[in-house]
């Protein structure tokens, strides 16, 4: 009897035994299969360099996009290095009656990460601005949901969507006349600084590249300081300024009768020159020289 039952003992050991080994070698020959594959995610990077890069800006006459969007994407996983985009949907996100869908926008129809794209407007969008009574300078926001597709394969999503809140805006021009009206607020139109009797009309001032020079009346002699004069310009206060002009002088003329001054205008948000011929106020200022006709002098302190 005891060696019966020493036999089913060691026969039950040898089938666990052969179970146990058989596992193992399946285990070694079958491995656990690893998911090799990646999430696809497309991200918003960061603005371009330049100001309100989220933002198109239409001309004032609403003929054209003058600035398109400029915008960058990042995408993961890092084997992702471009991506077809289309635009899927347009939602309004503020009270404009202006009602725009996804025909109205346009965006470079292949993207590659971490490289700046352009998002615009189509000719319809445009058309629609035209017809709608928007703000000048004010700015309607619009939420566009841009997706992206990759066939790489390995990712486990071919498709990821970015939500992008677009500002539309109308320019306000800004003209000629309303830079030459903004000079002429200084000290409410007369420049006249201590040191002698010597005042300056600004009535007269018009604007132009090369710079505009206005002469004195009642110099009878004195001493005038540049720094002075420039300082009243900078009490100038402009609805289309974001902030008052600044003004530097140059080096006084030889012969100590001009000075010669440079304003710096930086207009609010929305208001731009746009007539091509008056853009260099922008990036030389306007020049200004104040020149005494009798026997007074400047000195620049």
């Amino acid at each position: 009897m005891k060696k019966s039952i020493i036999k089913i003992a060691l026969c039950l050991i040898a089938v666990l035994f052969a179970v146990s080994c058989g596992n193992d070698a399946n285990t070694v020959t079958n491995p656990p299969t690893m998911d090799d594959t990646y999430d696809f995610k497309v991200s918003l990077s960061k603005v371009s360099t330049a100001a309100n890069y989220d933002r198109i800006n239409v001309s004032s006459d609403k003929t054209k996009v003058s600035k398109e969007s400029s915008l960058e994407f990042s995408m993961t996983p890092g084997i992702v290095k471009e991506a077809q985009a289309r635009i899927t949907d347009v939602k309004k996100d503020n009270a404009s009656s202006l009602v725009l869908d996804i025909s109205d926008f346009n965006i470079d129809s292949t993207i590659t990460d971490l490289t700046e794209a352009a998002l615009t407007l189509t000719q319809s969008g445009i058309n629609k601005v035209k017809n709608a009574n928007l703000t000048a300078a004010t700015e309607y926001i619009y939420n566009v949901d841009i997706t992206f597709t990759s066939d790489n394969e390995k990712l486990k999503n071919k498709e990821a969507v970015v939500t992008v809140p677009i500002k539309i805006l109308v320019i306000n021009n800004v003209t000629k006349i309303d830079i030459e009206n903004i000079i002429k607020k200084a000290n409410s139109g007369t420049i006249t600084i201590s040191g002698g009797a010597a005042s300056f009309d600004l009535s007269t001032f018009q604007l132009s590249q090369s710079g505009s020079t206005i002469t004195s009346t009642g110099d009878n002699g004195g001493t005038y300081k540049a720094q002075e004069a420039a300082e009243l310009f900078w009490k100038i206060t402009d609805d289309k300024l974001k902030y008052s002009p600044y003004a530097e002088t140059s080096p006084i003329s030889g012969d100590g009768k001009t000075a010669d001054f440079t304003i710096t205008l930086q207009f609010n948000d929305g208001y731009e020159i746009e007539d091509p011929n008056y853009a260099f106020v922008n990036t030389e200022g306007v020049k200004l020289s104040l020149k005494l006709d009798g026997n007074g002098s400047w000195r620049e302190y």
